[in-house]
């Protein structure tokens, strides 16, 4: 990426954006950045060449992650 690294912009999707899971996708497989995405808030991390069977089971635990988020968040709020 030319102006910042994938970290950078999970770092700064997750400040502004804080309930939108981010799927990190890299062309190099290492764990250690990985488990650092995860630490970072990344909801999954992908290598490249990718498996599309898991691709889109990731998608829908992602979809399924920002529903669980915003129907907490309701309730949490529907109890004040």
């Amino acid at each position: 990426m030319p102006v910042m690294n994938g970290m950078e912009t999970l770092k700064i999707i997750n400040e502004k954006y804080p309930n939108i899971p981010v799927i990190m996708l890299t062309g190099k497989k290492n764990v250690e950045k990985a488990v650092e995405c995860m630490k970072l808030g990344a909801s999954d991390f992908l290598n490249k060449p990718y498996d599309v069977t898991r691709m889109i089971v990731t998608i829908k635990n992602a979809i399924k992650l920002s529903t669980l988020t915003k129907e907490v968040e309701r309730l949490t709020h529907a109890n004040d």
